[in-house]
């Protein structure tokens, strides 16, 4: 029974590059993400990220972020849980370090409860980003990040071509979206009180609104 997998973001670490499998990665545009920060917040320089120590996919992107980020002038702080109860106290920890901002991570648990993570980083001033479109639309300031209907899309072109017997899996090396958005919320912008520069207006785009 062929496999097509989807928002798999490191589907080698996963070891789900080989047999009867294939899919898309939802592996993250990082180095767009802190040009975007760096962009939006001149005099940042340190990010939070929490991530859940058990998902090979968050691992991976927190690696890219620590090898990446101080060629855009950022220090990366990072707070590993293990469970959904764990990442507003995570919030909290990040927050009393002094961080000039957070980064969300396609990461289901931290995801899970971003609403209450928000409530604590709106009350410090400090701004999220996120990293795909609805995450935007609950309240993070901007994202360079993917649009999972695209990438549910792309999945299922490919498994259409295993369905008609156009190819096999084993002939379909795995995806990885080739575009990624800039996403904003001007009301969450405002809040925080970060003026979006012509760069950036002209190529975003407004899930709310």
């Amino acid at each position: 029974i062929p496999v097509i997998f989807t928002a798999i973001t490191d589907p080698v670490e996963a070891k789900l590059d080989s047999g009867n499998v294939t899919g898309t990665s939802d592996k993250l545009p990082v180095e767009a993400q802190l040009d975007l920060i760096r962009t939006l917040q001149p005099e940042a320089k340190t990010i939070g990220i929490i991530y859940t120590t058990s998902e090979p996919n968050s691992v991976s992107a927190i690696a890219e972020y620590q090898e990446k980020a101080p060629e855009y002038g950022f220090t990366i702080e990072v707070v590993g849980i293990t469970s959904q109860a764990e990442v507003t106290q995570a919030a909290d920890t990040l927050l009393n370090k002094g961080i000039d901002c957070m980064s969300n991570l396609t990461d289901n648990t931290v995801v899970g409860v971003l609403s209450s993570t928000l409530e604590k980083t709106d009350a410090a001033g400090v701004p999220v980003y996120g990293s795909e479109v609805e995450q935007v639309m609950i309240g993070c300031v901007a994202a360079a990040g993917i649009d999972y209907i695209a990438l549910g899309i792309q999945t299922g072109q490919m498994a259409a071509k295993v369905l008609r017997g156009e190819a096999t899996c084993e002939e379909i090396p795995y995806e990885t979206i080739s575009e990624y958005g800039i996403y904003i919320n001007s009301d969450a912008l405002n809040a925080m009180g970060i003026e979006l520069p012509a760069s950036v207006a002209d190529k975003a785009i407004e899930p709310n609104g």
